[in-house]
């Protein structure tokens, strides 16, 4: 409180007081003056000094930060993460208390500045993203690299399960409280959960755009050496857990927003590269009734079609999901018409077996659908199922009326 209160002292004289109290040197920061008094002369309290004060904090923090970083940079390996995490949360609470103190400089000055000059893209910020920036200049982005290859370091190693769960706070401490706070908040925007947003192009320039590329990188060279040399069911459950552990990863210690940019990559990596095996392997599975393997390469490749184009959507057609909906469809027209000619003699003198064997591929397809398409059942098969009665009644009447 004392602090604040030599702030505001300091704020609201004038110049004349300044100079009065023993300062020789000129005073060099723009005054906002206010209205003047009736006689066209300032009163005691009509001007507002700010600039040197700005001036003054702004040079003790940026000699703080650039006293931490010459201690930093000499630390090496997985301690740089350790190292950088500390660091962080020290100065995080000090900025936050230098800018308690000045909020009267905050309120007044800065905002002054930020409305006269340039507005919300001014250089002028409040102290706590004036600390925020000096943090960003002069230690994250000096330490980015050798922060960023420990980074990557650590989550490869999780991906081949030889790091374990505790390294999930520090990268959470250093990438959702520290890279994507070094983003400004937006002027007046509010994110879902009601507070400031804040711009993320740190956070994507610096992190993002190499943990996607690497990510893909990863996982070409795991999914084409895995699918030579095992099933495809197997590659499914392998896949299918690769997917669960990186959902993992966003909610543990990324960005939200990285979480759909995440599933895109895998299912181009994982999916659509080898989508011609999946199709080829498809059938087999419905003729052999595999209903958990056609629940789970249904659920994966219902992932891809979210990422099909918009010229797809518009159309209304699937290059990953139709080509199985057709060949499901086919095989429950040729498993019917298969079960009417096994009983054509006798449908002929008695149409109620007709009825029954229509009736018993189709409940026993179904039951397929509705035990392994479940999630999309309007769009696969669910909504076809009068188009197939339809069709294999057809055909069957037409087989039954050219053998009578």
């Amino acid at each position: 409180m004392h602090t604040y209160t030599k702030i505001f002292n300091y704020c609201t004289s004038t110049r004349s007081a300044i100079s009065s109290i023993g300062r020789s040197s000129r005073v060099t920061s723009r005054t906002n003056r206010r209205p003047t008094g009736e006689n066209g002369v300032n009163t005691a309290n009509d001007m507002f000094i700010g600039g040197d004060l700005y001036k003054k904090l702004r040079n003790v923090i940026d000699d703080k930060v650039t006293c931490v970083y010459n201690k930093a940079k000499k630390v090496n390996g997985v301690d740089i993460l350790t190292d950088y995490h500390k660091n962080w949360k020290d100065y995080k609470f000090s900025i936050r208390v230098l800018n308690g103190v000045a909020q009267y400089l905050n309120k007044h000055w800065v905002q002054r500045e930020k409305e006269e000059h340039g507005g919300p893209d001014s250089a002028v910020h409040d102290v706590h993203s004036m600390g925020i920036v000096a943090w960003r200049q002069n230690m994250y982005m000096k330490n980015l690299e050798p922060m960023m290859d420990q980074i990557m370091r650590v989550i490869q190693k999780e991906r081949e399960n030889e790091a374990d769960n505790s390294h999930h706070l520090l990268l959470k401490t250093i990438l959702q409280e520290s890279v994507c706070e070094l983003g400004l908040e937006k002027n007046g925007e509010k994110g879902q959960n009601g507070r400031p947003e804040r711009d993320l192009a740190v956070y994507r320039e610096t992190f993002e755009t190499r943990f996607l590329k690497e990510t893909t990188q990863y996982y070409q060279t795991e999914s084409s050496s895995f699918i030579e040399s095992h099933s495809l069911v197997d590659y499914l459950v392998k896949i299918e857990k690769r997917f669960e552990e990186e959902e993992r990863r966003v909610r543990s210690y990324l960005d939200s927003s990285t979480g759909s940019k995440v599933e895109h990559t895998l299912v181009k990596v994982l999916i659509e590269a080898h989508i011609a095996r999946i199709h080829d392997e498809f059938k087999p599975m419905v003729e052999h009734e595999k209903i958990d393997d056609l629940k789970r390469v249904f659920a994966l490749v219902n992932r891809a079609d979210k990422f099909r184009s918009d010229a797809d959507k518009s159309n209304n057609v699937s290059p990953f999901l139709d080509p199985m909906r057709d060949a499901f469809r086919q095989h429950v027209i040729s498993e019917g018409i298969a079960a009417v000619d096994a009983i054509k003699e006798s449908a002929l003198a008695e149409p109620k077996t007709y009825i029954d064997a229509v009736l018993t591929v189709y409940k026993k397809y179904a039951k397929v659908v509705l035990d392994a398409f479940v999630f999309r059942v309007e769009r696969t098969c669910h909504a076809s199922h009068v188009e197939l009665i339809a069709k294999l009644a057809n055909n069957s009447f037409l087989f039954l009326n050219v053998s009578s």
